[in-house]
């Protein structure tokens, strides 16, 4: 049996972020399209998200890694300062800006070891909770970067993962929601740098999508933005990459990156975008039904 023509993952970032952003994620899943969640190993609501991750096995998880928010895993005031002091702050926390920590990483300020060292505790601790990895990408797609991408497709192999996020193909189709200079700039980079590392991943045997949808409207991937895309998708292994919460007020406090978290929720629930999924033919799946020897990557 050959795989669908449009297979479609819908996939939650930021599952562990907060318990409201747990409980969408599972709402999404429950009465919408979320198919597939990434969980934050240092997130605040770790402990809720795998609670609700071991009470709906139908929900596929993966690993979504850190370096540019929150807590070090491996180094920090109440642990070892000095495990690695290249990639943290004197309160532990890594660094925000990925612009910042991308520079540093690619003229050698920051040390590789210490990546991995971090990168294998936050792999270690999902792993130990009882969740079985389905897929890898991570926080702001910082394991796009050349060298980083290295450490995390050896560590996707050691715990025996398949799929990870490589964004070669960001597709906008045309004649839909607008979208500025800036954002379109930043999915041209980020199609570079991920061409980069294609070799890896041949070399390696990990597979990655055919296309990596919804960096274009990250944070307001609302109604209209999602049946325009699901209308117009290309064929071949998509995912769709989405990110609902409950109180908007609270989230947008301790995050304040403009998103629309409630919007996106009732998007992804919405009657009408199941319809068009409907009519478009699309194949509604996680990573773990998608057959790694028929699925074209």
């Amino acid at each position: 049996m050959t795989a669908p023509l449009k297979a479609l993952i819908i996939n939650a970032d930021d599952f562990g972020l907060e318990k409201e952003v747990n409980s969408a994620i599972i709402r999404a899943h429950r009465q919408g399209i979320v198919t597939a969640a990434s969980l934050i190993a240092n997130g605040t609501a770790f402990e809720n998200a795998v609670e609700l991750a071991l009470e709906h096995p139908s929900l596929d998880v993966g690993a979504h890694l850190v370096l540019t928010r929150g807590p070090s895993l491996t180094g920090g005031p109440l642990l070892n300062p000095v495990e690695v002091p290249s990639l943290i702050k004197g309160d532990g926390l890594f660094p925000k800006n990925p612009v910042t920590l991308a520079g540093r990483i690619m003229m050698g300020f920051i040390s590789h070891s210490q990546i991995e060292k971090e990168l294998l505790a936050q792999m270690e601790r999902i792993r130990r909770a009882g969740i079985r990895i389905t897929h890898i990408d991570s926080h702001q797609h910082i394991h796009v970067l050349p060298s980083v991408f290295r450490i995390v497709a050896a560590l996707a192999l050691e715990f025996g993962v398949k799929w990870l996020r490589l964004p070669l193909r960001c597709v906008l189709p045309a004649g839909g929601p607008s979208v500025g200079a800036l954002r379109r700039l930043q999915a041209g980079l980020l199609e570079r740098l991920a061409a980069r590392n294609a070799s890896v991943m041949a070399a390696s045997g990990l597979r990655a999508t055919s296309y990596c949808l919804g960096f274009h409207f990250a944070g307001r991937l609302l109604e209209d933005e999602i049946e325009h895309i699901i209308s117009n998708l290309p064929e071949g292994t998509i995912e769709l990459s989405c990110h609902p919460g409950h109180d908007e007020a609270r989230l947008e406090q301790n995050h304040p990156w403009g998103y629309k978290w409630e919007r996106e929720l009732s998007a992804l629930c919405s009657e009408r975008v199941r319809t068009a999924i409907e009519k478009a033919g699309v194949k509604l799946t996680g990573y773990s039904g998608l057959d790694a020897r028929q699925c074209d990557s």
